[in-house]
């Protein structure tokens, strides 16, 4: 086993300034583990560009934040829907593996099990879908006026 020793220090220079930009793959929430780098970055001078992971509409389908919910984040984001999970993806089936464990009671737990190839389907469809969306914020990464003004400088 490999002895564990704790980072107790940390370098005060990162060699990171105001020339540099921090991207959050993610929603940046009030406790995140998240914003001790954030707050390191904006000492730093660094420019941050938020992210979200969206939200989910009434038929559980993720959408981008509306306009009353993007006034209450940090800004720059940039509004594309990156949630991480694939339990709520929906297979080529149209099931996703939480609808298949709908109504399942605590008492029957051991005895559950998900449908296959659907229950597989799901995490295909999660990674197509983040790969999807990873692209659409790098191309809005180029439109961002901020970006330009911290990178040319």
């Amino acid at each position: 086993m490999q002895k564990f020793e704790p980072l107790r220090q940390v370098n005060p220079v990162s060699g990171f300034g105001n020339k540099d930009v921090l991207v959050v793959f993610g929603e940046v929430f009030a406790r995140g583990y998240v914003n001790g780098l954030i707050d390191e970055a904006k000492k730093a001078g660094m420019k941050v560009i938020y992210g979200t992971v969206g939200r989910r509409d009434e038929n559980d389908e993720l959408r981008p934040l509306t306009a009353e919910e993007l006034a209450a984040k940090d800004q720059p984001l940039v509004n594309v829907p990156l949630e991480c999970g694939f339990d709520l993806a929906k297979s080529s089936q149209g099931v996703s593996p939480c609808d298949q464990l709908k109504g399942l009671k605590l008492s029957e737990g051991a005895a559950a099990w998900l449908a296959q190839p659907a229950a597989s389907n799901s995490p295909q469809s999660g990674v197509i879908h983040r790969r999807s969306c990873t692209r659409l914020i790098a191309l809005s990464l180029c439109r961002l006026p901020c970006l330009f003004a911290a990178v040319v400088r």
